[in-house]
């Protein structure tokens, strides 16, 4: 039986009984090509001198003497839902700050709210109180006035309003 080879290296198996004279110098080929085997593979091991930085937004790193991670560094924002909010992002796409907001007339930019909705449906005072069904201060006086002056038989009729309060007298 003649010499064999092994399977991943192709290291020299010398044939048992018949390399007597040639087995010494066969070994220390092996030898010779496990020790290089082995440096390439400890050539190509990164030098664990190499420092991870890390950059903008993230924390952790280091040399690699260790195992390192990474991890994304907390901003100012509290966790949370925020409504009609005002939000900060930076270049790395991080909220930076957030803040919940309000509506009011400087800043409304949507449609009429539906009566329905707590809304008057309306974008004026006057179509307001039409959608509502209520009289202005103006049309009330003059409503209550046109209704004395046809039926006061009573002499002098005095209507007024106060706080909220319908007072009628006559004389």
């Amino acid at each position: 039986m003649a010499d064999s080879t092994t399977t991943n290296y192709g290291f020299t198996k010398p044939e048992v009984g018949a390399s007597l004279d040639t087995w010494g110098a066969k070994l220390n080929d092996n030898w010779d090509d496990a020790d290089t085997e082995l440096q390439a593979i400890e050539d190509a091991k990164v030098d664990k001198t190499i420092t991870l930085t890390a950059g903008t937004g993230l924390e952790g790193g280091g040399d690699l003497s260790a195992n390192r991670s990474f991890a994304i560094s907390n901003t100012a924002v509290s966790p949370g839902t925020y409504s009609l909010a005002s939000i900060t992002v930076n270049q790395q796409g991080q909220v930076t700050s957030a803040s919940a907001g309000t509506i009011n007339n400087g800043n409304w930019s949507g449609t009429q709210l539906a009566v329905i909705n707590g809304g008057t449906g309306a974008a004026s005072a006057a179509d307001a109180r039409t959608n509502l069904d209520v009289y202005s201060k103006s049309q009330t006086t003059a409503l209550f006035q046109t209704t004395v002056a046809s039926s006061s038989s009573f002499g002098t009729v005095k209507v007024y309003l106060s706080g909220g309060n319908l007072y009628i007298s006559t004389t």
